[in-house]
């Protein structure tokens, strides 16, 4: 599996925006231009809503954007378009191909998994995984099969048992990003925050400086 310094993958997890083309309000490379400069710190291509043909057609203009500006690009379960793309990093979860399979047979990839409770997070850490993701933290449309919700304790509870860096996850946007300080958070991970802004530019300002106080 490909390796990762911990305290680069830390810098990548800040402001981590998971895209959803089917939201934009922009033409995509309007919104990658505004949304590079309001200072997203990594890209995960998710784009469950359109064809998987699309999805690659979108996830090369988006690589195109991060590799020039060496943004972390990222994508979501499938490990074919991964490597089609050439992405960085693969991010998986609990119905997704298993994270140690996918560790040992294409480790071309830094790994990212998704965390809802203590056994979620052992199993990253045996997997060595680069980073993980907690969650959901908030009520969520996006993702229709939801996990239990996680209070700030349990959040706190995960976050520093994982000797791994945490992006957390699920409903962020600029309203209760202040709720998450002290919870051992690297960073958040945003989607319609973002994806669904009529100025995808201010947005990110925004969630970039709020996230600085985490």
């Amino acid at each position: 599996m490909c390796s990762k310094n911990r305290s680069e993958v830390a810098d990548f997890l800040k402001l981590y925006l998971i895209f959803e083309s089917s939201m934009l309000k922009l033409p995509l490379d309007e919104f990658m231009e505004q949304v590079i400069k309001g200072g997203i710190t990594a890209f995960q291509l998710r784009d469950k809503n359109v064809p998987a043909r699309k999805r690659v057609e979108n996830g090369k203009k988006a690589a195109e954007f991060c590799k020039v500006n060496n943004i972390p690009f990222i994508v979501n379960d499938r490990l074919d378009i991964a490597r089609i793309l050439t992405a960085d990093g693969v991010h998986l979860g609990d119905k997704d191909i298993p994270l140690d399979i996918a560790g040992n047979k294409f480790g071309e990839f830094f790994y990212g998994y998704s965390c809802n409770n203590s056994d979620d997070v052992k199993h990253a850490a045996s997997c060595n995984a680069a980073y993980i993701g907690i969650g959901p933290i908030f009520d969520t449309s996006t993702k229709r099969d939801l996990r239990e919700i996680l209070d700030k304790g349990k959040i706190r509870e995960l976050a520093f048992a994982a000797d791994i860096p945490s992006v957390g996850i699920g409903g962020i946007n600029k309203t209760n990003v202040d709720s998450l300080k002290n919870t051992g958070l690297n960073g958040i991970a945003v989607v319609s925050a973002i994806c669904a802004s009529e100025n995808p530019y201010r947005e990110t300002r925004i969630l970039r400086e709020l996230v600085e106080d985490l």
